[in-house]
């Protein structure tokens, strides 16, 4: 059993992930406490023959056809022993503290249900993709801080509505209560279900 399972979701992503993995196995965190898990949403790229010879240790899932972020996560997770669910999008690269950091924040309270990421934008890494999301006064979610300069308001942790499924780390306990992914939202929105879901506990 591991005590994080690590989910990257794959749909013709080859020219990313060996960046990615990398950056995984390059964890601070010990690797034997995580696992990686890739799922593959049948792609046709030699993507899944390029994991499993490069990176033999990564558990791969091969689905014949492609069902979407949600639901490929949702599958991942059947396999997941960890304690804690981290996501990682195929096409980012994690710098060496996001596990440990994230746990050490889940750590501070058992009422965090999960840690959001603040994700930059790989060709202009000082411009803010995500900080997690905020609610906007319609009821749509939207990434905070999205486009903005990388800021002191981004380097201090803070309470979000939720976190952007594209790099998080989930309490077990937390989606074993309100689910996971809905396997209906195919692409984006399904964080900010989870979120919802989450805050109505």
């Amino acid at each position: 059993m591991s005590l994080v399972s690590v989910l990257v979701v794959n749909y013709n992503g080859r020219r990313f992930l060996e960046d990615c993995l990398r950056s995984l196995k390059q964890q601070s965190l010990e690797r034997p406490k995580f696992e990686i898990i890739l799922i593959d949403n049948g792609s046709v790229d030699g993507s899944v023959e390029f994991v499993r010879s490069e990176f033999p240790d990564v558990r791969v899932i091969a689905l014949p056809q492609n069902i979407g972020f949600a639901a490929a996560n949702v599958a991942g997770l059947e396999h997941a022993t960890g304690r804690y669910i981290a996501l990682l999008n195929n096409d980012a690269v994690a710098e060496p503290g996001w596990l440990t950091a994230s746990l050490d924040a889940m750590e501070t309270s058992n009422d965090i249900g999960g840690v959001a990421a603040k994700i930059v934008f790989a060709h202009d890494p000082k411009t803010i993709n995500s900080a997690g999301l905020v609610l906007l006064r319609d009821g749509r979610g939207a990434d905070r801080g999205f486009r903005c300069e990388d800021g002191e308001e981004y380097r201090q942790p803070t309470d979000v509505f939720g976190a952007c499924g594209a790099a998080v780390v989930y309490r077990r306990e937390m989606l074993d209560d309100v689910g996971f992914f809905e396997p209906r939202f195919f692409m984006y929105y399904e964080d900010l279900d989870l979120a919802w879901r989450a805050r109505r506990r």
